[in-house]
């Protein structure tokens, strides 16, 4: 009897085990940092990150002072991000996959926009 219960307690545990490590794994990231065109890093950028794999079908963060953001935690599937700033011209990337706990990169480089102003005299 005690030798099946040992036999039990050892196939559950593979079980649990071997689910956690496949959850663990199919999971990524996707991480990089945000230049303007002369090579500056830009702070404060808004970037969104989209795909049917996500629940709410969006996350978003901006880059810290480095430039830099990340995505962590994101399940595996194809992406696409998005880079937003007032003054910047918006930068959009497709097709970016995220499978079994592995990413590359994703740099931005975004070039400084048409500026528009509004004017309003009375008289």
């Amino acid at each position: 009897m005690r030798t099946r219960m040992h036999a039990v307690v050892a196939i559950v545990s593979l079980v649990v085990v071997t689910a956690v490590t496949t959850i663990a794994q199919s999971t990524g990231q996707i991480a990089g940092t945000v230049r303007d065109s002369l090579g500056a890093v830009i702070p404060g950028v808004r970037v969104e990150v989209a795909s049917p794999a996500l629940a709410g079908k969006v996350r978003s963060t901006t880059t810290d002072l480095n430039g830099q953001y990340r995505f962590s935690n994101l399940p595996s599937g194809t992406y696409s991000i998005s880079f937003t700033l007032p003054g910047f011209t918006t930068q959009k990337r497709d097709g970016i996959v995220v499978t079994n706990g592995l990413s590359g990169p994703v740099n931005a480089t975004m070039a400084v926009g048409a500026l528009m102003e509004t004017v309003t005299v009375t008289a």
